[in-house]
């Protein structure tokens, strides 16, 4: 009897543990397919349900690459909740990035604070701000903040997606 390619295999046929003869193992007589087929079939089943379960949690988060993670709190209010405390730049440019990348928004769509900075309702965290792309859930329009004056964040605050990406680039000042 021909030696098969798979060692167990190999040791089943001589010793007389395999009940039909496996040969080279091209085809597997008791189900009638071919083996790569039937493996393939299995192996595809198992990632599409491996996939399914893992989709929803990938439309839940989005984390930037600053590590800045950006849950939804319903489909038009998102919330930015840094590592940390927090810095200005961090909370926009976690809105910026979250609004055009997952919300598909144009570089000069606004950028709406809906809730300054407070405990996220979606992690628990300390420090989170709430943002939407809606005018209406944003209460009354506020100035957009400019340069080091910013002072915080207040339901009303807005800016452009482009302004907001602004802050991914300026490099923290160490002392």
């Amino acid at each position: 009897m021909g030696h098969s390619a798979w060692p167990g295999v190999v040791f089943a046929i001589d010793h007389g543990f395999a009940s039909f003869p496996l040969g080279t193992l091209q085809t597997a007589p008791y189900v009638g397919r071919n083996l790569g087929a039937y493996f393939m079939k299995k192996s595809l089943i198992s990632f599409g349900l491996a996939a399914a379960l893992v989709a929803p949690l990938a439309a839940q988060a989005f984390t930037t690459p600053g590590g800045v993670r950006v849950n939804p709190v319903d489909n038009e209010v998102f919330e930015v909740i840094p590592k940390s405390s927090g810095s200005f730049d961090e909370f926009w440019c976690g809105a910026s990035e979250y609004a055009r990348r997952v919300k598909g928004a144009a570089w000069q769509d606004l950028i709406y604070v809906v809730q300054g900075r407070s405990t996220s309702v979606t992690t628990g965290r300390k420090s989170a701000v709430q943002f939407s792309l809606s005018p209406e859930l944003a209460g009354e329009p506020l100035p957009s903040p400019l340069g080091w004056l910013a002072l915080g964040f207040k339901p009303g605050n807005r800016m452009t997606v482009q302004d907001a990406r602004s802050y991914c680039n300026r490099s923290p000042v160490r002392l």
